[in-house]
């Protein structure tokens, strides 16, 4: 999704800097520590299906488990 135009680069960087505002991070742990449920995610970087997952679901289960305190 990597693009040379500036204003598309700021609304993609406004967009990311929104959803992960206000969840806790330590080292490569996104959410409260305290979280009852761990999800471990494993991809490559050059695998379609890996790219589409963090394009179009990983916002959601951010959104909606990561942000609630549901998972980490």
């Amino acid at each position: 999704m990597a693009t040379k135009d500036p204003i598309a680069r700021t609304s993609l960087h406004t967009e990311v800097t929104a959803r992960f505002e206000g969840i806790p991070q330590n080292g490569n742990t996104l959410g409260d520590l305290a979280a009852p449920v761990t999800i471990a995610e494993y991809a490559d970087l050059r695998c379609p299906a890996c790219q589409a997952f963090a394009l179009e679901s990983m916002p959601q289960v951010i959104t909606d488990l990561v942000k609630s305190g549901q998972a980490k």
